[in-house]
């Protein structure tokens, strides 16, 4: 059998896909993101409504660094995790918050950009479009530091079927450490991924206090111990975290469970319900605070990357408009009842911002101290003492910084008359952006033709539609060419081959091009062929 691979042009996106850029010097604000995340992403499409409303601004991915962590915890390494929180902050205008440690540290150390003047000027957004809990993430020392893209929730999951089948009530509102100890003890264990969100739960009180860590009390060693206790005799076991009849965790849990059930979500003792946020800072060396600015708001609303991100979007509309779960009952293709849906929907309100566990990484020390050589209150005020003092590191460090942001190989500019052709090679096998030899040929025609002013090359991902190219190379034989036929509208080549002097049908092997055609269309050019 003969497979060739193909160049195939995509009708019906051809025209609607081309972009037309005529601002000849635009500020280039680069966004710096997971290197996985990139390819995913076509520029030209999620930014076509900023570009019409800046049209001076052109926007640039930025990879982070290839290494984990990509920062530091701020408890193992102080001095690394504030030098990495640097690095970032001098990779780009816009970094992404979601996938490394964001500290008080860091912004105390002068790295990243204070929103709060920009987001007051701004009489287009409105703080109340945000989930409370989201909005408030990033709010401390009287600042705003990143602006929301998403939310996690972190509750109580439970399977009720077990709590019936054991003869105890289910949770409620005004439960208690102690009946969730007992429940744990009467249905064999408990799952905790959180345990510093536990433990303000039972602490029931801000561990933040004037802008500094407020942790060593007599209350919060008491909630730490209990939690150590509940761990001792419930360790998580490799490979058995799903299976337990509770967990403490975030939403997937609800439906990831190796018996097919579908659990249930509850407050944690004291009526608590947490959340994490990711979202867009802006690097205190960023010599276009307005523009970066500008990008970051654009991209809180933008759905395609807020589907990206996944989770719950941040701004209210947009979670609506996506039919974002829990607004939806379908979970990974699982059906949510709608009291565990109502619940979480009313958390979205309620829930404690993330700001509300500043410093919360200092417990885990004390809780997990293996030798227990001090009293947990000793232990505690060592945290706390150690958490001043690097954040008194990190106000030194603020004296010095001095953030220079690298200025980008800026995309070429394209004329007035030009177009922008989207190419996907993937369908190859072969990374084509990173072959010299490729990148000169698509340099060469773009050189050559004067109606094509860039050639873009995307990468798939499992979101992507193969429309949004307009051509792309794949893999095929006949079968292959029958069934893409149907599901993609193919556009028949025969009239370009027939008026082009340069490329004759005789010029390729025999029986290429009729692997190509359906029903009497050529639908695709040849470009090598091999026996298999």
């Amino acid at each position: 059998m003969s497979r060739s691979i193909l160049w195939i042009g995509i009708s019906l996106l051809f025209l609607t896909s081309i972009t037309v850029f005529s601002q000849p010097n635009p500020t280039i604000i680069t966004i710096g993101l997971p290197g996985d995340l990139i390819p995913m992403l076509n520029p030209a499409s999620i930014f076509a409504s900023l570009y019409e409303a800046h049209p001076n601004v052109s926007v640039v991915f930025v990879p982070y660094p290839q290494r984990t962590p990509i920062v530091e915890s701020i408890i193992q390494d102080a001095e690394q995790h504030l030098d990495d929180l640097e690095s970032l902050a001098s990779l780009s205008d816009v970094l992404y918050v979601g996938s490394f440690e964001f500290s008080v540290a860091g912004t105390r150390a002068g790295y990243f950009l204070d929103l709060a003047p920009l987001v007051n000027a701004d009489s287009e957004i409105n703080p109340t479009n945000y989930y409370p809990s989201a909005w408030n993430a990033y709010r401390w020392d009287g600042g705003i530091w990143a602006l929301p893209i998403q939310l996690l929730l972190q509750f109580l999951i439970y399977d009720p079927q077990a709590f019936t089948e054991s003869n105890l009530n289910l949770p409620t509102i005004n439960w208690t450490f102690d009946d969730l100890a007992h429940a744990a003890d009467i249905l064999g264990g408990i799952t905790i991924f959180d345990s510093t969100l536990l433990a303000r739960a039972l602490y029931n009180q801000s561990i933040v206090e004037d802008m500094q860590p407020n942790f060593a009390t007599d209350g919060m060693a008491e909630a730490l111990i209990q939690i150590r206790t509940l761990q001792s005799q419930y360790p998580n076991q490799a490979g058995e975290q799903f299976q337990s009849s509770m967990i403490v965790g975030d939403i997937p849990y609800l439906v990831v469970s190796p018996d097919e059930r579908i659990k249930r979500g509850a407050p944690l003792p004291g009526n608590i319900v947490g959340s994490r946020a990711t979202g867009l800072a802006i690097s205190a060396g960023t010599p276009n605070p307005e523009e970066a600015y500008a990008v970051a708001r654009y991209l809180t609303t933008e759905p395609t990357f807020i589907s990206l991100i996944g989770g719950i979007p941040a701004h209210r509309n947009t979670a609506q408009m996506l039919n974002s779960f829990p607004f939806r009952d379908n979970l990974l293709g699982k059906t949510v009842d709608e009291e565990t849906r109502s619940f979480l929907i009313d958390a979205l309100e309620t829930a404690l911002p993330a700001s509300e566990l500043n410093f919360g990484n200092y417990l885990l020390p004390p809780l997990f101290d293996p030798s227990n050589a001090n009293d947990m209150l000793t232990n505690l005020e060592t945290a706390q003492t150690e958490a001043i003092e690097i954040l008194e590191l990190a106000e030194s460090r603020a004296e010095t910084t001095n953030l220079v942001i690298p200025t980008p190989v800026p995309t070429a500019v394209m004329l007035s008359n030009e177009i922008e052709l989207l190419f996907d090679a993937a369908g190859s096998g072969m990374d084509t952006r990173s072959n010299s030899s490729f990148q000169a040929a698509l340099e060469t025609f773009v050189e050559q033709d004067p109606e094509v002013g860039r050639i873009t090359q995307i990468q798939p991902s499992p979101n992507t539609l193969l429309p949004e190219r307009d051509c792309f190379v794949q893999i095929v034989n006949r079968a292959d060419m029958n069934f893409l036929a149907g599901v993609l509208s193919l556009l028949p080549v025969d009239p370009l081959l027939n008026s082009d002097p340069n490329l004759l049908r005789e010029d390729f092997l025999p029986y290429t091009l009729e692997q190509l055609s359906v029903e009497g269309q050529t639908l695709g050019i040849p470009l090598v062929t091999t026996q298999g």
